[in-house]
């Protein structure tokens, strides 16, 4: 019984670390997404005419939304040949 516990217990461990370190990780790509958000938006707004700023905008998310899907599905085959790999 005590053995049982004993392995339950690390089990748990080891998943509340993966979960944390998961977390972390999460909140750093969002503090970098968020910091790039804001040198492009900056950018954007330095090199714009002020009459095209609404289009530039649509055409700035169009373009950060397709780079977004390439890279998820790109990160995704890896992410699935490596699990491939260590099955």
């Amino acid at each position: 019984m005590k053995e049982r516990i004993s392995k339950e217990g690390r089990a748990f461990k080891a998943e509340f670390f993966k979960t944390v370190s998961t977390m972390v990780v999460a909140a750093f790509s969002l503090v970098a997404a968020l910091a790039w958000n804001n040198a492009i938006t900056e950018t954007l707004q330095r090199y714009l005419n002020p009459g095209s700023r609404i289009l530039s905008w649509f055409l700035y998310a169009v373009i950060v939304t397709l780079i977004a899907v390439l890279v998820t599905y790109y990160v995704g085959r890896i992410a699935a040949k490596y699990k491939k790999e260590e099955e």
